[in-house]
Protein backbone atom coordinates (compact mmCIF):
# COMPACT_ATOMS: atom_id res chain seq x y z
CA UNK A 1 0.00 0.00 0.00
CA UNK A 2 1.40 3.50 -0.94
CA UNK A 3 0.06 6.91 0.08
CA UNK A 4 0.52 9.92 -1.49
CA UNK A 5 -0.13 13.27 0.37
CA UNK A 6 0.27 17.07 -0.29
CA UNK A 7 1.40 18.94 2.51
CA UNK A 8 1.67 22.63 3.76
CA UNK A 9 4.18 23.85 6.05
CA UNK A 10 2.57 27.12 8.28
CA UNK A 11 5.49 28.90 6.68
CA UNK A 12 2.75 28.16 3.38
CA UNK A 13 5.90 25.72 1.94
CA UNK A 14 4.02 22.70 -0.03
CA UNK A 15 5.89 19.35 -0.67
CA UNK A 16 4.45 16.02 -1.66
CA UNK A 17 4.90 13.04 0.86
CA UNK A 18 5.23 9.70 -0.18
CA UNK A 19 4.79 6.83 2.24
CA UNK A 20 4.89 3.40 1.44
CA UNK A 21 3.13 1.59 4.37
CA UNK A 22 3.32 -2.58 3.31
CA UNK A 23 4.95 -4.18 1.54
CA UNK A 24 8.39 -1.85 1.85
CA UNK A 25 11.11 -2.15 -1.18
CA UNK A 26 13.64 0.08 -0.23
CA UNK A 27 15.86 -1.12 -3.22
CA UNK A 28 12.47 -0.12 -5.56
CA UNK A 29 11.94 3.10 -3.99
CA UNK A 30 15.72 3.95 -4.20
CA UNK A 31 15.62 3.59 -7.35
CA UNK A 32 12.81 5.34 -8.15
CA UNK A 33 14.53 8.27 -6.33
CA UNK A 34 17.99 8.12 -8.51
CA UNK A 35 15.57 8.28 -11.68
CA UNK A 36 13.97 10.91 -9.82
CA UNK A 37 17.05 12.79 -9.41
CA UNK A 38 18.80 12.16 -12.74
CA UNK A 39 15.93 13.60 -15.12
CA UNK A 40 16.03 16.72 -12.55
CA UNK A 41 20.04 17.24 -13.19
CA UNK A 42 19.21 16.48 -17.43
CA UNK A 43 16.40 19.18 -17.47
CA UNK A 44 17.05 21.64 -15.14
CA UNK A 45 19.03 23.63 -17.77
CA UNK A 46 15.72 23.61 -20.38
CA UNK A 47 13.56 25.79 -20.67
CA UNK A 48 9.69 24.58 -20.18
CA UNK A 49 10.95 21.51 -18.75
CA UNK A 50 10.48 20.43 -14.76
CA UNK A 51 11.26 18.44 -12.17
CA UNK A 52 10.62 18.35 -8.42
CA UNK A 53 13.48 18.61 -6.25
CA UNK A 54 14.00 15.96 -3.54
CA UNK A 55 13.31 17.38 -0.06
CA UNK A 56 14.39 14.44 2.05
CA UNK A 57 14.58 11.12 1.68
CA UNK A 58 14.23 7.86 4.39
CA UNK A 59 14.63 4.83 1.66
CA UNK A 60 14.38 2.12 4.19
CA UNK A 61 11.38 3.30 5.98
CA UNK A 62 9.73 3.78 2.59
CA UNK A 63 9.27 7.72 3.11
CA UNK A 64 10.29 10.55 0.46
CA UNK A 65 9.35 14.63 0.86
CA UNK A 66 9.96 15.90 -2.61
CA UNK A 67 9.47 19.64 -3.77
CA UNK A 68 5.23 20.10 -4.52
CA UNK A 69 4.68 20.37 -8.44
CA UNK A 70 2.05 22.75 -9.40
CA UNK A 71 -0.23 22.40 -12.59
CA UNK A 72 -3.12 20.78 -14.20
CA UNK A 73 -2.59 16.91 -15.14
CA UNK A 74 -1.92 16.34 -18.82
CA UNK A 75 -5.43 14.60 -18.71
CA UNK A 76 -7.30 17.69 -17.25
CA UNK A 77 -5.47 19.64 -19.65
CA UNK A 78 -6.55 18.43 -22.51
CA UNK A 79 -10.23 18.07 -21.35
CA UNK A 80 -9.52 22.04 -20.62
CA UNK A 81 -8.53 22.46 -24.42
CA UNK A 82 -12.23 20.96 -25.45
CA UNK A 83 -13.78 23.75 -23.89
CA UNK A 84 -11.74 26.30 -24.77
CA UNK A 85 -8.98 26.46 -21.71
CA UNK A 86 -5.69 26.23 -24.18
CA UNK A 87 -4.83 24.82 -27.33
CA UNK A 88 -4.79 20.55 -27.52
CA UNK A 89 -1.70 21.11 -30.31
CA UNK A 90 0.02 23.34 -28.35
CA UNK A 91 -0.20 21.27 -24.97
CA UNK A 92 0.70 18.23 -27.07
CA UNK A 93 3.71 19.90 -29.05
CA UNK A 94 5.30 20.97 -25.45
CA UNK A 95 4.59 17.70 -23.86
CA UNK A 96 6.68 16.34 -27.46
CA UNK A 97 9.57 18.50 -26.52
CA UNK A 98 9.52 17.21 -23.19
CA UNK A 99 9.94 13.79 -23.82
CA UNK A 100 12.57 14.58 -26.90
CA UNK A 101 14.37 17.14 -23.94
CA UNK A 102 14.76 13.82 -21.70
CA UNK A 103 15.90 11.54 -24.24
CA UNK A 104 18.16 13.72 -26.12
CA UNK A 105 19.96 15.99 -22.96
CA UNK A 106 20.77 12.73 -21.09
CA UNK A 107 23.35 10.25 -21.28
CA UNK A 108 22.77 7.25 -23.45
CA UNK A 109 23.78 5.92 -27.01
CA UNK A 110 23.09 4.72 -30.58
CA UNK A 111 23.14 0.67 -31.11
CA UNK A 112 21.73 -1.69 -33.59
CA UNK A 113 18.54 -2.65 -32.60
CA UNK A 114 18.07 -6.78 -31.50
CA UNK A 115 14.79 -8.02 -31.45
CA UNK A 116 15.29 -11.37 -29.16
CA UNK A 117 15.19 -9.72 -25.79
CA UNK A 118 12.30 -8.42 -26.07
CA UNK A 119 10.64 -11.18 -27.80
CA UNK A 120 11.16 -13.80 -24.87
CA UNK A 121 8.09 -12.62 -22.85
CA UNK A 122 5.81 -12.55 -26.02
CA UNK A 123 6.93 -16.37 -26.71
CA UNK A 124 6.44 -16.97 -22.94
CA UNK A 125 2.76 -15.51 -22.79
CA UNK A 126 1.77 -16.45 -26.57
CA UNK A 127 2.28 -20.25 -25.54
CA UNK A 128 0.39 -19.69 -22.29
CA UNK A 129 -2.36 -18.32 -24.07
CA UNK A 130 -2.24 -21.14 -26.16
CA UNK A 131 -2.32 -23.69 -23.36
CA UNK A 132 -5.57 -21.94 -21.53
CA UNK A 133 -2.88 -20.90 -18.74
CA UNK A 134 -3.73 -17.01 -19.28
CA UNK A 135 -7.46 -15.97 -20.17
CA UNK A 136 -7.70 -12.67 -22.05
CA UNK A 137 -10.09 -11.39 -24.29
CA UNK A 138 -10.33 -12.44 -27.94
CA UNK A 139 -7.48 -14.36 -27.75
CA UNK A 140 -6.74 -15.10 -30.93
CA UNK A 141 -6.43 -11.55 -32.04
CA UNK A 142 -4.18 -11.02 -29.15
CA UNK A 143 -1.62 -13.98 -31.07
CA UNK A 144 -2.54 -12.51 -33.77
CA UNK A 145 -0.39 -9.27 -32.13
CA UNK A 146 1.94 -11.73 -30.92
CA UNK A 147 2.97 -13.04 -34.45
CA UNK A 148 3.03 -9.29 -36.08
CA UNK A 149 5.21 -8.16 -33.38
CA UNK A 150 7.37 -11.30 -34.49
CA UNK A 151 7.44 -10.08 -37.65
CA UNK A 152 7.89 -6.67 -36.91
CA UNK A 153 11.59 -7.41 -34.87
CA UNK A 154 12.55 -9.36 -38.03
CA UNK A 155 12.04 -5.74 -40.19
CA UNK A 156 13.67 -3.89 -37.49
CA UNK A 157 16.27 -6.16 -36.40
CA UNK A 158 20.14 -4.58 -37.01
CA UNK A 159 18.56 -0.91 -37.76
CA UNK A 160 19.88 1.82 -35.10
CA UNK A 161 18.12 3.02 -32.27
CA UNK A 162 18.90 4.94 -29.34
CA UNK A 163 19.14 4.04 -25.27
CA UNK A 164 18.98 6.76 -22.92
CA UNK A 165 17.60 7.31 -19.13
CA UNK A 166 13.54 7.06 -19.85
CA UNK A 167 10.62 8.44 -17.99
CA UNK A 168 9.47 4.69 -17.42
CA UNK A 169 5.87 5.54 -16.88
CA UNK A 170 5.34 8.75 -18.98
CA UNK A 171 1.44 9.31 -19.23
CA UNK A 172 -0.94 12.19 -18.58
CA UNK A 173 -1.49 11.83 -15.05
CA UNK A 174 2.39 11.88 -14.50
CA UNK A 175 2.76 15.14 -16.39
CA UNK A 176 1.74 18.71 -14.91
CA UNK A 177 1.13 21.68 -17.40
CA UNK A 178 1.02 25.03 -16.73
CA UNK A 179 1.33 27.79 -19.08
CA UNK A 180 5.17 27.84 -18.79
CA UNK A 181 6.28 24.40 -18.13
CA UNK A 182 5.80 21.01 -18.01
CA UNK A 183 6.75 18.92 -15.35
CA UNK A 184 7.55 15.30 -15.01
CA UNK A 185 6.57 12.93 -12.14
CA UNK A 186 6.53 9.43 -10.94
CA UNK A 187 10.01 8.18 -12.47
CA UNK A 188 11.01 5.44 -11.97
CA UNK A 189 13.23 4.22 -14.93
CA UNK A 190 17.44 5.49 -13.59
CA UNK A 191 19.05 2.62 -16.30
CA UNK A 192 19.06 3.21 -20.19
CA UNK A 193 15.99 1.92 -21.63
CA UNK A 194 15.22 1.99 -25.32
CA UNK A 195 13.77 5.96 -25.74
CA UNK A 196 10.86 4.86 -27.77
CA UNK A 197 9.16 2.94 -24.89
CA UNK A 198 8.39 6.56 -23.35
CA UNK A 199 6.63 7.80 -26.78
CA UNK A 200 4.71 3.81 -27.27
CA UNK A 201 3.46 4.24 -23.48
CA UNK A 202 1.87 7.86 -24.17
CA UNK A 203 -0.03 7.23 -26.91
CA UNK A 204 -1.26 3.49 -25.80
CA UNK A 205 -1.76 4.40 -22.16
CA UNK A 206 -4.00 7.60 -23.11
CA UNK A 207 -7.64 6.26 -23.45
CA UNK A 208 -10.52 7.92 -24.97
CA UNK A 209 -8.09 11.06 -25.52
CA UNK A 210 -6.77 10.40 -28.56
CA UNK A 211 -10.36 8.76 -30.45
CA UNK A 212 -10.55 10.63 -33.72
CA UNK A 213 -13.52 12.89 -32.85
CA UNK A 214 -14.71 16.03 -33.30
CA UNK A 215 -14.41 17.21 -29.67
CA UNK A 216 -12.84 20.08 -28.40
CA UNK A 217 -10.60 20.13 -31.71
CA UNK A 218 -9.48 24.12 -32.32
CA UNK A 219 -11.04 23.77 -36.43
CA UNK A 220 -13.86 22.14 -35.07
CA UNK A 221 -13.63 19.33 -37.34
CA UNK A 222 -13.07 15.54 -37.07
CA UNK A 223 -9.53 14.47 -37.07
CA UNK A 224 -8.12 11.86 -39.94
CA UNK A 225 -7.30 9.60 -38.45
CA UNK A 226 -2.79 9.14 -38.23
CA UNK A 227 -0.33 6.52 -36.87
CA UNK A 228 -1.94 3.58 -35.62
CA UNK A 229 -5.05 5.30 -36.15
CA UNK A 230 -4.68 7.97 -33.69
CA UNK A 231 -5.62 11.43 -34.74
CA UNK A 232 -4.00 12.28 -37.15
CA UNK A 233 -3.17 16.53 -35.66
CA UNK A 234 -2.68 14.90 -31.96
CA UNK A 235 0.31 12.80 -33.95
CA UNK A 236 1.88 15.89 -35.79
CA UNK A 237 1.72 18.12 -32.59
CA UNK A 238 3.42 16.04 -30.50
CA UNK A 239 6.35 14.74 -33.29
CA UNK A 240 6.58 18.65 -34.36
CA UNK A 241 7.55 18.68 -30.73
CA UNK A 242 9.49 15.54 -30.20
CA UNK A 243 11.33 16.87 -33.63
CA UNK A 244 10.82 13.64 -35.84
CA UNK A 245 7.86 11.96 -37.08
CA UNK A 246 8.34 8.60 -36.10
CA UNK A 247 6.14 6.78 -38.12
CA UNK A 248 8.27 5.61 -40.63
CA UNK A 249 10.52 4.05 -38.08
CA UNK A 250 10.11 0.27 -38.32
CA UNK A 251 12.17 0.07 -34.64
CA UNK A 252 9.45 2.36 -33.03
CA UNK A 253 6.26 0.51 -35.08
CA UNK A 254 7.95 -2.89 -32.82
CA UNK A 255 7.96 -1.02 -29.69
CA UNK A 256 4.65 0.58 -30.36
CA UNK A 257 3.41 -2.93 -30.67
CA UNK A 258 5.09 -4.36 -27.98
CA UNK A 259 3.34 -1.64 -25.64
CA UNK A 260 0.33 -2.68 -26.87
CA UNK A 261 0.83 -6.40 -26.02
CA UNK A 262 1.83 -5.29 -22.43
CA UNK A 263 -1.66 -3.32 -22.25
CA UNK A 264 -3.15 -5.61 -23.62
CA UNK A 265 -1.84 -8.03 -21.50
CA UNK A 266 -2.16 -6.28 -18.52
CA UNK A 267 -5.44 -4.68 -18.45
CA UNK A 268 -7.64 -6.98 -20.61
CA UNK A 269 -9.04 -10.20 -18.64
CA UNK A 270 -12.24 -12.45 -19.88
CA UNK A 271 -14.31 -10.66 -22.04
CA UNK A 272 -17.05 -11.54 -19.69
CA UNK A 273 -15.69 -9.84 -16.77
CA UNK A 274 -14.68 -6.73 -18.58
CA UNK A 275 -16.80 -3.18 -17.22
CA UNK A 276 -17.93 -1.01 -20.02
CA UNK A 277 -14.68 0.97 -20.34
CA UNK A 278 -12.36 -2.20 -20.72
CA UNK A 279 -14.25 -2.99 -23.24
CA UNK A 280 -14.39 0.29 -24.93
CA UNK A 281 -10.16 -0.05 -24.21
CA UNK A 282 -10.11 -3.73 -25.78
CA UNK A 283 -12.13 -1.89 -29.04
CA UNK A 284 -9.07 0.50 -29.41
CA UNK A 285 -6.51 -2.00 -29.10
CA UNK A 286 -7.87 -4.17 -31.72
CA UNK A 287 -8.41 -1.43 -33.71
CA UNK A 288 -4.86 -0.22 -33.47
CA UNK A 289 -3.73 -3.87 -34.03
CA UNK A 290 -5.94 -3.67 -37.61
CA UNK A 291 -4.25 -0.53 -38.66
CA UNK A 292 -0.64 -2.24 -38.09
CA UNK A 293 -1.76 -4.92 -39.62
CA UNK A 294 -3.18 -3.20 -42.65
CA UNK A 295 0.14 -1.26 -42.78
CA UNK A 296 2.55 -4.02 -43.02
CA UNK A 297 4.55 -4.13 -45.95
CA UNK A 298 3.71 -6.57 -48.50
CA UNK A 299 4.53 -9.92 -48.20
CA UNK A 300 5.24 -9.20 -44.37
CA UNK A 301 1.50 -9.66 -43.60
CA UNK A 302 0.18 -12.58 -45.53
CA UNK A 303 -0.47 -14.65 -42.89
CA UNK A 304 -3.03 -11.94 -41.22
CA UNK A 305 -5.72 -13.43 -42.03
CA UNK A 306 -4.55 -16.57 -39.94
CA UNK A 307 -4.15 -14.53 -36.99
CA UNK A 308 -7.73 -13.19 -36.67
Amino acid sequence: MRGVFAVKATSGERAIWKVEIHPSNPDALRRNLMALEQARQVLSSVSGCGVPQILWSDVDRGLSLTEFAIGDTGRRALRGAEIGFGHRADILLRIGRYCAALHEYSPGYVEPFHPSPFLKQVIGTGAAVRAGKIKIARSRRFLGLCAYLHRAGRRASGLEFRRSQTHGDFHLLNLLITENCVTGVDFFNSDPKPSYLDVARFWNNAGDHFDCTDQGRDDGEAQLSGFAGLPGADWAAFMQGYGSDLAQDPVFHFFFALQLFREWKKKIGNWQDLATDRQAQLERFTARLDWLLAAEPKGANETKEANR
